[in-house]
Parts: structure tokens; sequence; C-alpha cells
């Protein structure tokens, strides 16, 4: 069976399926340029936003490129596996991702509950997780249920908001929350 997929790759690929024709067939391209709805003689220039979890300096650290730039080649789809997102209601394990909430709440836990037991990536995603986000438990349809919440001040930056924000996180956190549908 696997070889037949594999075959099938092949065949698809013309005859040569190798990491560079995987990379080509399997990531997106991105677009330069993003359609602004509210001018449509101005679309907006896409940025790669770049997250360092800097687990020795406790800060997160926030850096940016413009898209298909001469540092990824001309192609930032390639350069960082972009696939896309799920479509729907699915866990969202793609550490790449055009919503950023996705990636700040829903695909560190998520890549969590996958088969990655044991290695060493686990534990990096728990160190993360355990330095830079707040954990509610709640109970969802008779289900426990886990969600994490970033903590503003791990970001690189100072914001004059922050005491309200982490006001608000400790409020989230702290809430006793359940949902029954």
């Amino acid at each position: 069976m696997i070889e037949a997929i594999r075959e099938i790759g092949e065949y698809a690929a013309g005859g040569v399926l190798d990491k560079d024709v995987l990379l080509d067939t399997t990531c997106i391209e991105i677009p330069e340029e993003k359609p602004n709805r509210k001018d449509k003689d101005n679309p907006f220039k896409q940025h790669v936003i770049l997250l360092n979890f800097n687990t020795d300096a406790k800060k997160i650290e926030i850096s940016s490129e413009p898209v298909n730039c001469k540092g990824t080649n001309g192609d930032s789809g390639n350069a960082y596996l972009w696939i896309g997102n799920f479509k729907g209601n699915k866990p969202q394990i793609n550490i790449t991702s055009d919503r950023l909430d996705n990636i700040l709440t829903k695909t560190l836990s998520s890549m969590l509950k996958d088969k990655i037991g044991g290695t060493e990536f686990e534990k990096d995603i728990k160190n993360v997780l355990n330095e830079f986000f707040s954990k509610k438990e709640f109970v969802d349809k008779n289900k426990p249920q886990v969600k994490y919440y970033i903590r503003s001040e791990g970001f690189a930056f100072h914001n004059e908001n922050l005491e309200r924000q982490k006001e608000i996180e400790n409020e989230l956190i702290s809430y006793p929350l359940q949902i029954d549908w």
C-alpha cells in the first residue's frame, strides 16, 4: 500500500520525488500583497512575522521580513513550509499560519496532543507553554478541557497597558468556566 502511494506521488511529480520536489508541491506560494477591501488601489504588503520564544531570556522576541524577500530566496512559502490552515474545527498544529491567534492559543497545545511523546521537541513545547502561557482548565460538554492564554509580559516590549492586560489574564484563568450545550 505504501509503495503504491509512493509510486502515485512519483508519477504526479513527473518521475522524480525528492525533498525539493515534495516541498515545491506541498508548500503554498504566499502572495506579496493582499487586497485591501476599503481601498482597492492600495493593497496591503504582506510580511512574515517571526516569533522566537527565547527561554533563556524569558522573552518572546518578534521580528519581521517582507514576504518573498532575498533571505527566503524569493519564496517564503517554501522557506517556512507554509501549507495553510486546517479548515473547519480541526486542531491547528501548523507552526505557520496567517492567523496569529492560532499560534498563540492553539498550535503549541495541540502539538502536545499529537503523538510526539517523550521527544526533545515535546519537552521544548512544554517548556514554552509553562514559561509564556497561562493554563485554564474547564469542562465543556462534560469533558475536561485545557486552554492556554499567552502572558503579555513575555513579549520583548513594554506597553503601558501591560498591567491591565495582566488583570484580564488573571480574570481569564481564575474565572470558573463551564460550558454545557
